[in-house]
Order: structure tokens, then sequence, then C-alpha cells
């Protein structure tokens, strides 16, 4: 089962902007952008550290464990944390478990956000939003032992800037990745209802494990949330003015312009 949930509080188009600074990491699997695209906003905030698991993430209930391909599985057992596994052994015999809270100077990567048409919206059709991140390591100190915590994106919440939220498993693609015509429905689209300026933030989920020196990996209990960089879009329902194939102020020449 695909998690994905949208909540709606309102109508009132959001404003804000939110500015950090960054963290030194390693990647693992994969490497994306690590800065916010030209004129989409702030970079991004520091990321939250929370010492449980979350009963509801953003507005939507989270039930489960969200896999690469977007399913449901046990509500994360993979993160459970017992004292066995995850506790170091200090010079005194005595038992000290990983937490949340003691990778707080391991940062991971922010995700960074795009979305079809760039930049803006007509109302009434979907406009599609996705983000590009992965899992990725970064390489530090932890309770004094080289160590290494191995990141991993479970869930991506969005705030459409007109009251309405969406809650998702999967991070979305463009258009022509996932073999659809422009303005065609995905699993993080969006349709406006109303004319305006809208800011568009993502707040992503990442789940956590660590490793001594190379060793096996272990979960830690928790989650960190970390914002990607804010969208800011304007949503017209003069279509015969912007159904065009690419922005004419940066590309004069394209279809439609």
């Amino acid at each position: 089962m695909e998690l994905t949930g949208q909540s709606n509080s309102g109508s009132q188009t959001g404003q804000g902007s939110s500015s950090g600074g960054g963290s030194s990491a390693e990647s693992a699997d994969s490497t994306f952008p690590g800065s916010s695209p030209a004129g989409f906003g702030t970079a991004p905030a520091n990321p939250v550290y929370r010492p449980l698991n979350p009963a509801r993430f953003g507005t939507t209930d989270i039930r489960c464990v969200i896999t690469v391909g977007g399913r449901c599985e046990v509500p994360f057992a993979g993160n459970a944390q017992t004292e066995d596994e995850d506790a170091v052994i200090d010079a005194d015999g005595a038992a000290t478990v990983v937490t949340i809270s003691d990778i707080a100077s391991f940062a991971p990567r922010a995700a960074v956000q795009f979305m079809q048409p760039d930049r803006w919206m007509v109302v009434g059709l979907p406009t599609n939003f996705y983000a590009q991140i992965d899992r990725h390591v970064v390489s530090g100190t932890l309770l004094g032992q080289p160590a290494d915590v191995r990141f991993t994106p479970r869930a991506y919440n969005w705030s459409y800037g007109d009251g309405t939220t969406a809650l998702s498993g999967t991070p979305g693609n463009t258009w022509q990745a996932l073999g659809l015509a422009e303005f065609d429905p995905t699993a993080t689209s969006h349709v406006y209802t109303v004319e305006g300026t809208y800011v568009i933030d993502l707040t992503v989920l990442y789940t956590a494990e660590y490793r001594w020196a190379g060793g096996a990996w272990t979960p830690i209990a928790g989650h960190v949330e970390l914002p990607a960089n804010p969208l800011v879009a304007e949503a017209t329902s003069d279509a015969v003015t912007v159904l065009v194939d690419r922005d004419c102020t940066r590309a004069p020449v394209g279809p439609g312009c």
C-alpha cells in the first residue's frame, strides 16, 4: 500500500523562508545537486532530531515504513532499538545506547525541490512537484569514536501554500521520466483553484543508522526532519499566455513563446 495523504486546513496563502548552514557529507549511493535552484527561495534550515518515530508527520498519520518504492511496511520496525544491539560498552563496563540526539553533529543532506511548470501554475490543472535526494553517509565522531551515520529519506511532506498539505512515500519525478504528458496528475502533483503567488515548502523525514569503523549498520530509534528549498510560484487562469514549452523569459525561442 502506497502512503499518500492530503490535508486541507484552509485557503490562506503561506509566506516565509528559511535559512541556515550546511555540513560536509560523504555520498554513499548517489549524488544529487546540493544547492537550491536559482530563484527558488532560500537555503534550508537546520535539521530537527526527534527521539521517537512520529505518530503523525506534518498533518497526516504515519502508520508504516515507506520503502524506496513508496510502499508501506511494519511501522518503523527497522528503527527499533535494543540495549544489546545498539549499546556501546565503556571502560567501566557500562552500556550506553546511541540515541538520535547523539548524532546531532551529523547533518543529513537537504533535498532539492523542483516543480513543473517552472515557477508558475495554471489554475485547475495539475502542477508537478518533485525532489532529488537519496540515501547518503556522513562521517564524523560519535561518542568519542570515528563513525559513519547513514541517512535514508522515508517521507516527503509538501505544504502547497494554499492551506493544503500532502504526505508521500515517493519524492516524485519529472513528467518526462514518468512517461506522462504535461499537466498529467502524478503522485506528488497539486491543483490550485485560486490565482495568486504561493510559497511551496517541503520537509523530508529521514531515518538514521550508524556504524563504528566500517562495521555493521545499526538503526537508531527516532528520525530527523529537514526542510528542502522553498519554491515561489504564480498561479494564473490565463492559460492562453502561459501554456508554452518552457520559460519564455529564459528561452524566448521555445514553442509557444
